[in-house]
């Protein structure tokens, strides 16, 4: 059974409006589906998809934006931005010295040190109504 485009946007916009056709039955369909579950199942898809490209979006600026400096008192520190929030941390002397043998390493260190603080300000934004 195939849905045109213009009827998935339909559902999709108009869902509780459709019911099923009288002949789908014959078709002896495997699964019991309605157009308010098809209207369910893309909406989820589609918040799925829109969240992952969001995540994608910040693992790219931190991998971007990864810096090092050197404090006063000698500690080496991890810098990366998303929008116009900083991300700042000590580094150990193991990932000092990770980070001295691969040039792209220093970008991993960032993404993964920052990704789990800067997905939970994306979230903690999105409920205030503010961006990040």
């Amino acid at each position: 059974y195939m849905l045109k485009t213009k009827n998935l946007l339909s559902i999709l916009s108009y869902g509780d409006k459709f019911f099923k056709d009288k002949s789908f039955e014959n078709l002896k369909p495997k699964y019991d589906i309605n157009a308010k579950g098809i209207q369910d199942f893309i909406q989820s898809a589609l918040e799925v998809s829109k969240e992952k490209k969001v995540i994608s979006e910040i693992d790219k600026s931190l991998h971007e934006t990864a810096t090092t400096y050197k404090m006063k008192d000698g500690k080496i520190m991890l810098r990366a931005e998303v929008g116009d929030n900083s991300f700042n941390a000590k580094l150990s002397e193991n990932e000092i010295k990770e980070m001295k043998t691969s040039s792209e390493r220093i970008k991993e260190l960032a993404v993964s040190k920052f990704h789990d603080e800067a997905v939970s300000l994306l979230e903690r934004k999105n409920k205030e109504g503010s961006h990040i």
